[in-house]
């Protein structure tokens, strides 16, 4: 079904597997949290929008800005400047650099 992910799997030197047997919200942001765990940065591709449930990318930056690791939002060209995300916790990236307007 995911001939590209499948592909990936089977090269990865190392692979983790959570509980969850659905793809669900509540088992996109466990897998955050344990990737978050692993990270000392988080650079995020982020459209601006809210997240589309638990989980989305304004959820998992607040998630690492509270654990007191530096964010970085990657815009995509032409996306909309939201701040979702922990304002002080934010380095801006690609697309422009800085604050919103």
């Amino acid at each position: 079904m995911w001939p590209e992910y499948d592909r990936l799997l089977t090269q990865a030197a190392r692979v983790h597997r959570l509980h969850f047997t659905g793809s669900t919200s509540e088992a996109h942001m466990a897998a955050s949290e344990f990737m978050l765990r692993q990270a000392d940065e988080l650079w995020a591709v982020w459209d601006g929008g809210p997240a589309r449930g638990y989980g989305g990318t304004p959820d998992v930056g607040a998630c690492a800005a509270a654990r007191g690791l530096p964010v970085r939002v990657i815009w995509p060209e032409g996306a909309p400047r939201g701040w979702a995300i922990p304002r002080p916790a934010l380095t801006v990236a690609g697309g422009g650099i800085g604050p919103p307007a």
